[in-house]
């Protein structure tokens, strides 16, 4: 497994860069570019770069949570980008469609279970010296309401609503390769 922490502590530098530039995620939707919620959009984009800015970087956590962790991130953005891209030109392709709406079943479990796993990890470090934080010593008082929300009600809520969403996206009326064979 030390392979994958080296792995996990020499891409940091790309996920920072990625993940800074999924914001353009959340303007592409405020301005109807792309489908989607930029309310989403932006929860997600705070949520991960929280995690990431707030606990990884300056903690350089390298461990198989954070390995984990931008690996469910990666895998979930290289099937949602190019599903977006079909969708902004109009053309469903079926194999795209599907791993979108169902790979999430599996991922989004490994990256809650991994960010949980970073800020469980995180937090005796970061509490323990008020003078890394700029936050001064109040940062349990930030962080354990964030992990209630985030982790205790928006994802069980989220993760309905997505499987909600693949039925919907999924079903034999709105996939393209059945309208075609009626």
């Amino acid at each position: 497994m030390s392979n994958n922490l080296d792995l996990s502590s020499s891409i940091t530098h790309m996920v920072i860069l990625s993940q800074s530039l999924c914001f353009l995620e959340t303007l592409h939707c405020a301005l109807n570019l792309t489908k989607g919620s930029a309310v989403t959009s932006f929860s997600q984009f705070i949520g991960r770069n929280a995690v990431l800015f707030g606990f990884v970087v300056p903690l350089q956590q390298t461990n198989v949570a954070v390995f984990y962790m931008y690996l469910a991130w990666a895998i979930s953005e290289v099937i949602r980008y190019p599903f977006y891209a079909f969708s902004t030109l109009k053309m469903d392709f079926f194999p795209i469609v599907y791993l979108r709406y169902t790979t999430f079943i599996v991922l989004y479990p490994i990256g809650v279970m991994s960010e949980l796993s970073v800020l469980y990890q995180a937090f005796p470090i970061a509490t323990a010296d008020p003078r890394y934080w700029m936050f001064g010593g109040y940062i349990k008082f930030i962080m354990l309401p964030y992990m209630i929300y985030a982790y205790g009600v928006a994802f069980p809520q989220i993760f309905r609503y997505l499987l909600k969403t693949r039925k919907q996206a999924l079903s034999p009326t709105t996939t393209t390769i059945n309208k075609k064979d009626k």
